[in-house]
Order: structure tokens, then sequence, then C-alpha cells
């Protein structure tokens, strides 16, 4: 989990400059558009993940990931915009994140092959951390070279050590990539005090995907290298789905006005509320406030003498008018009239 997640968010990382954090480069980031495809493919542990920058809304970064076993891949060369129009035949798991590019948190996850929304509060420290590491690039006569390093005082004329670069299937020759190194603090993470190095692509500084990353030292070394990269711009699944509205409280305030606040409906406009008993059902009346990510519904003390019954208790009903299909139910009963 925290490897997949430590790639998502290097997805920008080649347009940093020196002594910058991937914080402080994602906001301008967010207006180039010629960014929207791309796409890397990695392998790793007889998997492959398609990696994609999905989307931008606000100040919200979209991405995409789709998994599935090398042994259900399709045979080479794979024409990677055909096989997700198909909806990625053989796929294990097809996900969409979205990154809040302020503070550079992940919001939320969706997975479409389960069609539900994914916790991912075992990842959020570790990639806010991640995200705010100051990253150095590494200057030429400092990175890896190929071959034995010579000897005495002679001049070192060795090549540049590059990972490989393959784009729409085909390998390029002779590729030029600068590297990027960041180090993690001492924690008691799995990634304490080791470094970070990456690997990005010079000559397209558009392409925000590194194509190898090196975490840790030679005797404990974690790599993730891509097989494959492109543009793909065709999206199957163009949003993130509506998430259905929950009570986040139901109370009387000390006026006895009923009170009830909702998460996840901020995208909703107008509801029908009900309250229930065993006497039957009432429409009650209502204004709706909204702050920051909450709506509220309150139902004067007035038109509650008008309307429930003294001393009942009542099931609260919430139906978007909206979207009926959102309808909420509190999983307790209230004395809305004492």
């Amino acid at each position: 989990m925290y490897k997949k997640l430590m790639l998502f968010s290097l997805i920008i990382l080649n347009q940093l400059v020196l002594g910058l954090t991937l914080k402080e480069r994602f906001q301008p980031i967010s207006s180039k558009n010629n960014i929207l495809g791309n796409f890397i493919v990695t392998e790793h542990q007889k998997n492959l993940s398609f990696l994609r920058v999905h989307s931008f809304l606000d100040s919200s970064l979209f991405l995409e990931e789709i998994n599935l076993p090398i042994h259900l891949a399709p045979k080479k060369p794979i024409f990677w915009d055909e096989w997700v129009e198909a909806k990625a035949p053989g796929h294990t798991s097809w996900l969409l994140y979205q990154i809040n590019l302020d503070d550079c948190k992940i919001l939320d996850c969706y997975s479409f092959s389960r069609q539900s929304y994914i916790a991912l509060s075992d990842g959020q420290s570790f990639l806010s951390r991640l995200m705010t590491l100051p990253l150095t690039q590494i200057a030429l006569s400092e990175r890896k070279r190929i071959g034995p390093p010579p000897t005495n005082d002679m001049p070192d004329t060795r090549k540049l050590w590059n990972p490989p670069k393959i784009y729409h299937g085909q390998k390029i020759k002779n590729p030029h990539f600068e590297m990027l190194q960041a180090s993690w603090p001492k924690d008691e993470s799995e990634f304490s005090g080791k470094l970070i190095n990456l690997y990005f692509d010079q000559d397209h500084p558009e392409f925000t995907f590194p194509y190898w990353i090196e975490i840790g030292d030679g005797y404990n070394l974690f790599q993730m290298h891509a097989i494959d990269s492109g543009k793909c711009l065709i999206f199957p699944y163009k949003q993130l789905p509506c998430k259905s509205p929950c009570f986040h409280q139901i109370t009387l305030n000390p006026q006895k006005d009923l009170i009830i606040s909702l998460k996840n409906a901020t995208h909703l406009h107008t509801f029908q509320l009900i309250a229930s008993s065993a006497s039957g059902s009432i429409v009650l009346p209502y204004t709706l406030t909204s702050q920051n990510s909450l709506i509220t519904l309150t139902t004067s003390h007035l038109d509650l003498t008008k309307h429930v019954q003294k001393q009942n208790r009542y099931t609260i009903h919430l139906i978007p008018i909206d979207d009926p299909s959102l309808a909420i139910e509190s999983s307790q009963t209230f004395l809305l009239f004492p």
C-alpha cells in the first residue's frame, strides 16, 4: 500500500526545480492540460500497474490506477488505448484517487471494480510527509555509470547509466534522464533514513511520471521501473460517482429546533425531510445552510409543534430530490417534541 501511494505522490516531480518540494509545485501544474492522459505501466511482483493522470477539478488532481496480473495481460505489443476502451479485460482493480493540491492529501479513492469508496487512512500521514520532502537534482558527476571505475587517477570516461525508456511499446534509443533525490527522515517507518532516487525524462519534461524509482541502499534496494509509457485520452469512467449522503449529527438545540447536519451532500440541493413513527409519516419543513463540507437542515421548534406529536419518537428520513436513490434514514429514533 505505502509503495503504491508513494508512486502516486511522485507523479508531478519532474516539474520540480532545485530545492523545492512537491507541494510547492503542485498548484501551477494543474493548469497544464498537456499532461492529461499521460500514463506509465510498471511491473512489480508479477503484476502490472497502469497509472495515469486522469483529470483536474478545482484544487484536486485525479490519478487513475488499473492493476492486472501479468499472466492475464494482453499479448505484446499491447495497445493500451484499445485495452482501456474495452474496460481493461483481466484487471483485478481499477481505482481513481482524488488528491487535494492545497495540502497534498488524498481526499477520496473509488474502486470501479468494487463499485465502492475505499478508506485510505493507513496511508494518509505517509503521503502527506512525502509531499513535503525537499528534492535535489543530482549532478552528472555523482550519477551511476556503466562499467568498472577507472584505476588510479585516470579520467572517468564511462557513459552515464540511464534506465530504459519505452513509449507506446517502442524502445527509445539514447534517452536522457534527470535524476532527483530525496531523503526520508529517520523515524520508525520502513523508509527510515533511506534515499529515494527518481529518474525523469529530460527530453520531454511535459511527461509527468518517473521511469525508474530506487529506494534504499545497495544491500536492501527496492526498485520500480516502467515497462511502457505514453498518452491515452480514452476515459471509460469520467469522474468519481457521487457519495451517498450520511448523517453527521441529529440534535435539538437549546431553542428546541431540530438540527440535522449531513456529510457528502454538498452536491445536493433539495431534500424531502420525513419523520416517521408507528402512527405515520410527516413531511417536515426546513431551512438549508452550508458551511465547509457540511449541509445543515433546520426545522424550527414552532414547525415541530405543528407537525409532530408530543412524547412520540421518530425515525428521520432524508430523500434527495436530485437523486432519490441516495435516500437515507437514521439508525435511531428521536424525541422531536419533548
